[in-house]
């Protein structure tokens, strides 16, 4: 209506409120197509505020796909308009995605820093999101350092407010996992693949959900699971999760791990390249060590001619990246990876 009205206005607001109602790894390219337009749009109106929003709904489009730069470069646009505006709201928003910034890149402190700031702001300006934001930053600061058990109860409280998403059960379970309570993690694993992984609706939650069960099948190598996920997960195996909040590794790193518990090792492979490639793209370091590690125990298992030599050199890496920023439950799995080579 707005466009056949020729009104650029409107049609930039309408772009920016249906892209989170959107969100979800089916509708990327529709995302992309319409946050690059209302960000084109927004460009040429004098409405600072439309063109804020347009930048943020577009930085998570182009984070979405691995675009970087472009990314980067969106959130140095809402730095700026939120410096010349000094609305309240404006700088909650602008803070929590710097927070997310650093997480991308892997670097937690600095982001337990500025998710402890937007925590401030929001709190300040009467912003209902503003704790659960931060606790939701907080787990993937958590997760860097190879604490995230520690979160668990904090996790399963949430879970159980937000019954209304099933997907922060998929959270539960890795958190489950990562406290050593490997019994409850598989419980919650088998219990959502009993129905194909059908109670996670197809929503901005969807691949939060869907990768935290992917974590306990591969860790655990459950194999009925894996397939379901691997299946699942195949078609967006090009994208990197992302929602301005939480950054996940690449879905190609996922499919990787679930492709090495079902014996598919070239598959396997050719994911943790892919992965490598959008990891190096992006410059994230957890990521990568992440990547390392998956590949490295994969090759380590595979045991074809050439691939304990690759496979170390892979968990060396991913053991001394771990050690450098702090990456506590890299470095543990790193070791133990090690470990067993020799």
């Amino acid at each position: 209506m707005a466009r056949r009205l020729s009104d650029p206005a409107t049609t930039v607001q309408v772009l920016t409120l249906v892209e989170q109602p959107l969100e979800a790894p089916p509708t990327l390219d529709e995302r992309v197509a319409d946050t690059t337009e209302a960000l084109a749009l927004a460009e040429v109106l004098e409405d600072p505020i439309r063109l804020y929003f347009a930048a943020l709904y577009r930085r998570i489009s182009a984070m979405q796909t691995g675009d970087f730069g472009h990314s980067t470069r969106c959130l140095e646009l809402m730095q700026s308009l939120t410096e010349k505006l000094r609305q309240p709201i404006l700088m909650w928003i602008t803070k929590f995605h710097e927070a997310a910034e650093a997480l991308v890149v892997g670097d937690h402190g600095q982001a337990e820093q500025l998710t402890t700031e937007a925590l401030q702001i929001g709190t300040d300006c009467g912003q209902p999101d503003a704790v659960s934001f931060y606790g939701s930053q907080m787990v993937i600061v958590r997760h860097q350092q190879g604490r995230l058990g520690e979160f668990l109860p904090v996790i399963a409280s949430v879970a159980t407010e937000m019954s209304a998403m099933p997907a922060f059960m998929g959270a539960v379970a890795a958190a489950h996992l990562d406290a050593g309570e490997e019994h409850e993690a598989l419980a919650l694993l088998e219990g959502a693949a009993a129905d194909g992984f059908t109670s996670l609706p197809m929503d901005i939650g969807w691949l939060d959900g869907v990768t935290g069960y992917a974590e306990v099948a591969i860790e655990l190598h459950v194999v009925n699971p894996a397939a379901l996920l691997l299946d699942l997960l195949a078609s967006y195996h090009d994208q990197v999760g992302y929602n301005g909040l939480m950054p996940l590794e690449p879905v190609a790193h996922y499919l990787g791990g679930l492709a090495s518990v079902l014996g598919r090792w070239e598959e396997s492979e050719a994911y943790f390249v892919e992965s490598t490639g959008l990891n190096n793209k992006v410059g994230a370091t957890f990521s990568s060590a992440r990547t390392n590690l998956s590949w490295g125990r994969m090759l380590g298992r595979r045991q074809a001619p050439g691939d304990t030599v690759k496979a170390r050199d892979l968990l060396t890496m991913a053991h001394t990246t771990a050690t450098a920023h702090g990456y506590g439950g890299v470095e543990r799995l790193a070791v133990a990876a090690l470990q067993r080579l020799d």
